[in-house]
């Protein structure tokens, strides 16, 4: 007991420190905070709700001395109280009937997904409510926010000769700053899939995961009423204004979530062919140096697999823990 309470306060103090490492302005500062999750969702899966609590005001209490009172309650909104949240439920075992029904399928990797589009969906709305506060709406903030930016392209491009014909340095503003919160919204999605994983993992190495191993490629496939809300999410692109926005922030999660369903049908199509691991190594690389439009293929292949499934059983297929390697 008081070995897990001070390994959950190490775990929130490492959790502040991370999050708190941009304020340093270098390059390794920002890709250190990436992981800034990391140490709360481990010590949720691996001692439980309670350890993650501590974990999470140790953190607060860290963020608030060092930076700001304000700063911590912004670490606990974006940051801990959804790492802490995921890492719970990444414990849960689906099956277990002693658990309240309401966590018996929150455990399954395509509802946490689900949980983490829903979850980044909220974060980049919340931001983006946050930066445009001072402003009578979203359009006027974008206006704003794309007056400021310009100055810094015009430094960046010796010329307006340098960008494509029809483009302007006004039009390209205002094309970033529209993109802006979809890409913090993709970005969220990929830092919480990344670190659950991690966690995860490192607990199962460390004897701490209670419960079986799924195997991702087999299992991760979200709930059909996603898709449905992807349905409706393109709807909405059609509308104006604030509406559009928030649509364009939502069917980025949205797109990013159903990308990773996509890329786990590949992985059990891979299983398949004797050179697999070569198929998988050439689909990354494509996707990072083609980005974003491979990612698009990927998300229409986890939407057509939400309702025919491809290559792989709809059931979780659990495997001993510290015993098989997940894929």
């Amino acid at each position: 007991m008081i070995q897990s309470i001070f390994t959950a306060i190490g775990a929130g103090f490492a959790a502040g420190v991370l999050f708190s490492l941009p304020v340093k302005g270098t390059m390794a500062a920002f890709a250190l905070s990436f992981f800034a999750p990391l140490p709360i969702m481990l010590a949720s899966i691996g001692y439980g709700l309670n350890a993650g609590l501590i974990a999470t005001a140790a953190g607060a209490l860290l963020v608030g001395l060092f930076l700001h009172p304000l700063m911590a309650v912004v670490y606990l909104v974006s940051l801990a109280m959804p790492a802490l949240g995921l890492g719970v439920l990444a414990a849960q075992e689906p099956a277990n009937e002693q658990a309240p029904r309401f966590l018996r399928a929150q455990g399954e990797p395509g509802v946490l997904l689900a949980w983490i589009a829903a979850l980044s969906f909220a974060l980049s709305i919340a931001t983006v409510s946050l930066a445009v506060s001072n402003y009578a709406s979203i359009e006027q903030g974008i206006e704003a926010f794309s007056q400021q930016l310009a100055p810094m392209l015009k430094d960046a491009l010796s010329s307006q000769d340098e960008l494509p014909a029809g483009l302007t340095i006004d039009s390209l503003t205002t094309m970033v700053v529209r993109a802006t919160p979809a890409v913090l919204a993709v970005w969220s999605v990929a830092t919480l899939c990344i670190n659950l994983w991690l966690a995860a993992r490192v607990a199962q190495i460390s004897g701490l995961l209670t419960r079986t191993w799924p195997d991702l490629p087999a299992s991760l496939r979200m709930p059909k009423w996603m898709a449905l809300a992807l349905v409706a999410t393109v709807g909405f692109l059609t509308r104006e204004g604030e509406i559009r926005v928030v649509a364009l922030v939502a069917l980025a999660a949205l797109g990013a979530a159903f990308s990773l369903q996509g890329l786990a049908v590949l992985h059990m199509l891979a299983r398949r062919f004797q050179n697999g691991r070569v198929l998988l190594t050439a689909t990354y690389f494509v996707n990072v140096i083609l980005a974003p439009l491979p990612l698009i293929v990927m998300a229409l292949i986890g939407v057509v697999d939400m309702f025919f499934p491809l290559a792989r059983p709809a059931v979780v297929l659990p495997s001993p823990p510290n015993e098989t390697e997940p894929s």
